[in-house]
């Protein structure tokens, strides 16, 4: 029993630990929650949102029509998106202090 413990806990170490520490550095928050067609566009990259997704810096999010989306910044603010918005995650900063600033366009 103490060994499947052991287990157990090297794999939700190695799952909560992020691959590159350099990963966490521009988070911004999560998408709490998704309603028809949301999409995030990242490095040229769209993929379509899921809920408890992580949004960085410099991501762009995109509603369609018939859609929303709930955010929530690292700081606890809260920011919804109706049918056919988009918004551009231009800067984060200090993520890592428990402050986050996010300027969006």
């Amino acid at each position: 029993m103490k060994s499947f413990c052991g287990i157990l806990f090297c794999i939700y170490f190695l799952l909560s630990t992020p691959l590159n520490a350099d990963a966490q550095l521009d988070s911004a928050g999560i998408i709490k929650a998704v309603s028809g067609g949301v999409f995030i566009t990242s490095s040229q990259t769209t993929i379509k949102a899921v809920s408890y997704m992580r949004i960085i810096q410099s991501d762009s999010i995109k509603t369609g029509p018939k859609s929303g989306a709930g955010l929530i910044f690292e700081d606890d603010t809260v920011v919804t998106l109706g049918p056919n918005s988009e918004m551009y995650i231009d800067n984060v900063h200090e993520p890592n202090n428990g402050r986050i600033e996010v300027v969006v366009r």
